[in-house]
């Protein structure tokens, strides 16, 4: 600890004999601009509250537009073809037994009819 307080002595006096006296009339102009001066907006403050909302906004536009391109990929396309799909029902109290079998060759999307 005694070298610590050694240092902080040094460091003391070196800052003391850097010491400079205030030219005359400083200290009041200085004084009378900070009363006077308007406040400002501090520029790093205001964009920092609207982060969140552009972050948003891209993520919500990034969304809509992965949408848009990828939707149409989605859907099937006009003739495209189905596999055979088999539907049974049973009305066990009249005993009856209704069977839909769907063809392959069925189309998905009707062609345009002129």
């Amino acid at each position: 600890m005694p070298e610590r307080k050694n240092i902080d002595k040094k460091i003391s006096e070196i800052v003391r004999s850097l010491d400079r006296p205030i030219p005359d009339g400083l200290d009041e102009r200085l004084r009378m601009a900070a009363l006077t001066r308007k406040p400002r907006l501090d520029q790093p403050e205001k964009n920092r509250r609207l982060w969140p909302a552009v972050i948003s906004g891209a993520v919500v536009s990034a969304a809509l537009l992965a949408v848009l391109l990828l939707g149409p990929g989605l859907r099937p396309k006009p003739g495209t073809e189905i596999s055979e799909i088999r539907t049974q029902f049973e009305l066990v109290d009249k005993n009856i037994t209704i069977v839909f079998i769907q063809k392959p060759d069925f189309k998905l999307i009707l062609e345009e009819r002129p």
